[in-house]
């Protein structure tokens, strides 16, 4: 048979194999998607696009300050560019929810004024469409997801059975699956523009990978992080470096000027960041961070690595989790980072192995994460129900499982910091490593 032939034959089992695991993939989300939801983040999260879109209210910072005064605990919403990808999808929704208006009444006389529980809003918006609406709201959740699998695709395209694994995986990414179709959280959206911000560096463009970046920074503001670091990875002079972090600030521009015109509230969703962080875990942040930022001043000259790109992302997030925020939700956004490295990496499965432990653990096997998940279809029953941690106390002090399981974490997260400094060494030119050398001879 022709080398050609083989070739196209190959490709056609490549495409038949993703189409059979995005399908198998998409049945398990249909699954989760109209029944899972914990506390009234996913309600709060529409509940603004839906005012702007039946109401006019367009500016959910000054709609909260008028509406809700006084109510400190929720006088902010998420940066600009979820509301306005939320609104954009509340335009269809709002026909195949007629009763959205009246859930949305109930949803808001409770949270701003009352609060509750996941059960309490089960319990309170069942008779109005809950399990569609849960459905269709997380649509958004399940396209953002899709793209972001196809992405990872095309990263690692130049091998097909490895970008098939990373696919696979992808589709059974627990951390995924808790998240955004269980909790009902919108990580993956911040996943999506930091994957495509990245194929856009894999093709060269990289003030397009600088405008992508600040969309994820305004839908999560922690994703700031990153882009100091592609910054001094992409640029190779101090002008390029400037016009780069122009393009950034141009574009976050773009988007909260006009809000922040309308209302100066706009600067607390911006600066929402985890408090009570104690000194000495910034103190290491900072030096890890460091330790990961200051070699990027010695690049060597040439094609710009997608490999020390992906792993300079990783570890610094992996460094943001261990000293300031450690959630399973956040976990999400550097899952995608794990699975093509550890396809190209196996010695890296160690660490991610460990990750998982921990971090079931700490965020999954939580009292507030399990039954009440399934509150939609009995709140009482699945509310109920004893959790993971109740067990375990029965055989172990919780409280030392629980730091037992975030040292593990953190140590295994600096551990495989270290791993991925020392396999991009090769990358760098210290001049001062070769005086040393020069020394010696």
């Amino acid at each position: 048979m022709p080398a050609e032939t083989i070739k196209i034959e190959k490709n056609k089992l490549t495409k038949r194999h993703i189409l059979r695991w995005a399908l198998i993939g998409l049945f398990i989300r249909f699954i989760f998607m109209p029944f899972l939801f914990l506390g009234p983040d996913i309600f709060y999260i529409n509940y603004f696009p839906f005012k702007a879109v039946t109401g006019g209210a367009w500016d959910p910072y000054l709609f909260l300050e008028q509406a809700f005064p006084g109510q400190a605990h929720y006088d902010y919403y998420y940066p600009p560019v979820p509301f306005i990808i939320h609104s954009i999808f509340m335009l269809p929704f709002t026909f195949f929810l007629p009763n959205l208006n009246n859930l949305f009444g109930v949803f808001g006389e409770w949270k701003f004024i009352l609060d509750g529980s996941t059960a309490h809003f089960a319990k309170l918006l069942g008779d109005y469409d809950l399990f569609r609406t849960l459905f269709i709201f997380k649509i958004p959740y399940l396209l953002f997801d899709f793209a972001a699998g196809w992405l990872i695709l095309k990263l690692l395209n130049s091998d097909a059975k490895k970008s098939l694994f990373a696919y696979k995986l992808w589709m059974f990414n627990p951390f995924l699956l808790h998240a955004c179709y269980g909790l009902g959280q919108m990580d993956i959206t911040v996943v999506f523009f930091m994957l495509a911000a990245i194929y856009c560096i894999k093709l060269d463009k990289k003030y397009l990978a600088m405008v992508l970046l600040s969309l994820g920074f305004l839908t999560k503001t922690f994703f700031l992080i990153l882009v100091p670091l592609a910054i001094l990875i992409l640029g190779r002079s101090f002008r390029e470096r400037l016009k780069l972090f122009g393009a950034f600030i141009v574009t976050a521009c773009v988007f909260i000027v006009p809000f922040y015109l309308s209302s100066n509230v706009i600067n607390k969703a911006l600066l929402l960041a985890p408090s009570g962080v104690p000194l000495l875990k910034r103190a290491l942040f900072f030096l890890g961070y460091s330790a990961i930022a200051l070699p990027l001043f010695f690049l060597k000259k040439g094609k710009i690595e997608l490999d020390l790109v992906i792993s300079s992302f990783a570890a610094s997030l992996l460094l943001f989790y261990s000293f300031y925020s450690l959630t399973t939700r956040y976990f999400v956004l550097v899952t995608p980072l794990l699975l093509y490295l550890v396809v190209k990496n196996r010695k890296l499965w160690f660490y991610i192995a460990i990750f998982s432990i921990a971090l079931l653990e700490l965020g999954i096997a939580a009292t507030w994460q399990q039954g009440e998940l399934l509150a939609s279809l009995n709140p009482e029953f699945f509310s109920g129900l004893p959790k993971t941690d109740a067990f375990i106390n029965l055989f172990f002090n919780l409280k030392y499982v629980h730091q037992f399981m975030y040292r593990l974490f953190v140590f295994s997260s600096v551990a495989m910091v270290i791993h991925l400094l020392a396999v991009n060494r090769k990358y760098f030119n210290f001049p001062f490593l070769g005086a040393m050398k020069n020394d010696k001879a």
